[in-house]
């Protein structure tokens, strides 16, 4: 699924997501940037590799904490100017990430 808006902060953006059997990552949004490989610098990155909760700044700095996902899932991703918090309902501590 891809959506293209153009959003200033802040703003904070909410999705459910279905977890897929034997997916490699059950979900990755991002927001800007150019490129799209997953560590790359640019954009902002939310995701869930296996038991893994990831964010990921436009400088390509990443924080991860532990996360077991159940089947559905919700997450809320809010940025303001200098930050962003990537937050879910599964009970997985919530990132905080200062923006560069």
């Amino acid at each position: 699924l891809t959506l293209a808006r153009r959003f200033a902060p802040p703003f904070t953006v909410r999705t459910k997501v279905r977890k897929a059997t034997g997916a490699f990552a059950h979900m990755v949004v991002q927001i800007g940037g150019a490129s799209v490989g997953l560590f790359d610098a640019g954009g902002i990155r939310a995701m869930f590799f296996g038991t893994q909760k990831v964010l990921v700044t436009p400088d390509g700095q990443h924080e991860t904490v532990p996360c077991i996902l159940g089947t559905w899932f919700e997450v809320t991703i809010q940025v303001q100017q200098n930050s962003v918090t990537f937050a879910d309902n599964q009970g997985c501590d919530t990132i905080v990430k200062t923006l560069p």
